[in-house]
């Protein structure tokens, strides 16, 4: 399991948040520019998937979408989380992209971590 991200291993600014209607109460956000290094609970530049815990009120990343050139991307301050996210209607899929202008179209049943 991953370790839940702090205000030391956190991306940077732009959050974009999508709340599945359906789904057990996920919630999925991007993140902007940052460290990536997912065995320490950072996530810059990536999509990532919460579901609560046993504890009420509380969150935990279950899984993680990260773009092949998020160190790229983080030098040229290409924030992922920019442009938002949008959940498809009627599906299991996410859109979402960011200041490089390209989409990346992910299946909620599997980030791709």
């Amino acid at each position: 399991m991953a370790k839940a991200p702090t205000a030391e291993r956190a991306a940077s600014g732009w959050v974009a948040v999508v709340r599945s209607p359906t789904a057990r109460a996920n919630v999925y956000i991007s993140t902007g520019n940052g460290p990536w290094n997912p065995s320490q609970g950072s996530y810059g530049d990536s999509i990532l998937k919460f579901s609560p815990t046993p504890v009420k009120g509380m969150l935990q990343v279950v899984d993680y979408f990260t773009p092949q050139d998020f160190g790229y991307m983080n030098c040229q301050d290409s924030d992922l989380a920019a442009g938002g996210l949008l959940m498809i209607p009627g599906s299991t899929q996410i859109i979402g992209g960011g200041k490089m202008g390209k989409l990346y179209l992910v299946n909620t049943g599997n980030l791709g971590s």
